[in-house]
């Protein structure tokens, strides 16, 4: 999914002002980074508001507007809109407090700046952004509340706050992240991990990409085929675990500034994943997926003739 930048994507205003000038992304370094982000604290917070203008048939299925916490998102309607029962959902929580449910929506209530009773043209529905996460939001004009019967719709993305965790309570803008990507399977064993990944911390990376760390299939050995989602690489030390991780990980955010990251891949699974084993329906197969059967064939073909060829069955025939 591409992102939209708000800038240009929403109509937009603050409290204080009617327009915000084009900003531009600077890389700054980490104590620079600190110093800008301790000043915004420093200074009186603004409630940005964003505008977007509902239009029917118009669904943002392959894009996504960026928004800050603590924004406001006004939902109004287009010319073509404004005469019909327009009824408009969001699963986006109320409260920063309240956990985020995916299929839990709620019904956004209209505000009526006009003063004249018999004008709701102008009408509006607001969306706070009390919480970091993916929101989605559609609306109805038939009078019912079904997801399936939506006349328009699209999602919503609240970046997320990143705070130093060296006790400095700094926040690392999003624009100013530099992340560098580490093979986990190619760092060695665990107790060699630190010495490495010093290497990004005096490059001046504040955060670091780690590819999958679970047990990889045994004859690919890519990071995006994953044999058991519940283990470690063997590669790491029989004895470590998942807390040995977690200490080093805290130390890197404690002590050397450093955010970690890692890809969630459950849908990366290897041909001997226990994942499948149980539930052999959560895969292409071709049972579920019978138009596979030709490239699987043509698989097959291609696996024993570079087996024959390794076994030296076809030197005879001049392979």
């Amino acid at each position: 999914m591409s992102a939209v930048d708000t800038t240009t994507a929403f109509k937009s205003y603050r409290s204080s002002e009617s327009t915000i000038p084009q900003q531009q992304t600077t890389v700054l370094t980490k104590s620079q980074q600190k110093t800008e982000s301790t000043t915004a604290q420093q200074q009186s917070p603004q409630q940005e508001v964003r505008i977007l203008t509902l239009i029917e048939g118009e669904t943002f299925v392959n894009g996504l507007y960026r928004l800050r916490n603590s924004w406001i998102v006004q939902l109004v309607l287009s010319s073509g809109l404004t005469s019909k029962n327009v009824r408009i959902f969001t699963n986006s929580p109320r409260e920063s407090h309240s956990p985020f449910v995916r299929e839990k929506y709620r019904e956004l209530k209209w505000l009526y700046p006009s003063e004249c009773k018999y004008d709701d043209s102008n009408r509006y529905v607001c969306i706070e952004c009390v919480k970091s996460g993916s929101f989605h939001y559609y609306f109805t004009l038939d009078g019912s509340a079904e997801q399936e019967k939506l006349s328009g719709g699209g999602y919503l993305v609240v970046e997320p706050k990143l705070t130093f965790q060296d006790g400095s309570n700094d926040v690392l803008p999003i624009d100013c992240i530099e992340c560098q990507s580490v093979l986990s399977k190619s760092l060695g064993p665990f107790n060699e991990w630190e010495s490495r990944l010093l290497i990004s911390k005096y490059s001046g990376y504040n955060m670091v990409h780690f590819t999958p760390i679970q047990k990889l299939y045994y004859i690919s050995n890519s990071s995006y085929a994953i044999t058991n989602h519940h283990i470690l690489n063997p590669l790491f030390g029989e004895k470590i675990t998942h807390n040995d991780v977690k200490k080093l990980v805290d130390k890197m955010a404690k002590e050397w500034g450093i955010f970690s990251i890692t890809d969630l891949v459950y849908n990366h699974a290897a041909n001997d994943c226990e994942l499948l084993k149980d539930h052999p329906e959560a895969a292409y197969n071709l049972v579920n997926s019978p138009h596979l059967k030709p490239p699987f064939l043509l698989d097959a073909i291609f696996m024993q003739f570079t087996k024959d060829c390794q076994d030296g069955v076809l030197e005879s025939k001049g392979y």
